[in-house]
């Protein structure tokens, strides 16, 4: 028998590597040609991270309702999605090229992830090595 262990902080995390895939993901979809709402669909339904299947599901229902697929004001939004992501898609949706837009966040946000890790493997060694 399995259980889940929430940790406050640590279980509703959402890693930038995490976001990266849902981004390419998505791009994909829409290139493809599925609607955006449908590709949203798919993917809150397929997303591992329960957060983040959340925000999804939270962002569906707010293009369905017609309103931008990211919004700044959201309480969960910061969090996951920072201020140049948001502008980006605005940007992306404003003139028709948000599959373009978002595969060039992914990219961005895979590289970022990847520095993050070598940073954090550095500073790791550091701390063992030259005590």
């Amino acid at each position: 028998m399995r259980k889940e262990i929430n940790i406050p902080g640590f279980s509703n995390r959402v890693k930038l590597a995490e976001t990266a895939v849902a981004t390419r993901q998505l791009a994909t979809m829409v290139d493809s040609g599925l609607s955006v709402v449908r590709a949203l669909g798919l993917l809150s339904t397929q997303t591992q991270n329960k957060e983040l299947a959340r925000v999804l599901g939270e962002v569906l229902q707010e293009v369905e309702r017609g309103l931008v697929a990211v919004d700044p004001r959201w309480p969960s939004s910061p969090k996951i999605f920072n201020p140049l992501f948001v502008t980006m898609v605005q940007a992306g949706e404003a003139g028709g090229n948000l599959d373009s837009v978002l595969l060039d966040l992914s990219s961005t946000m895979e590289k970022q992830a990847a520095l993050n890790r070598k940073i954090r493997s550095a500073m790791t060694y550091r701390r063992w090595c030259c005590r």
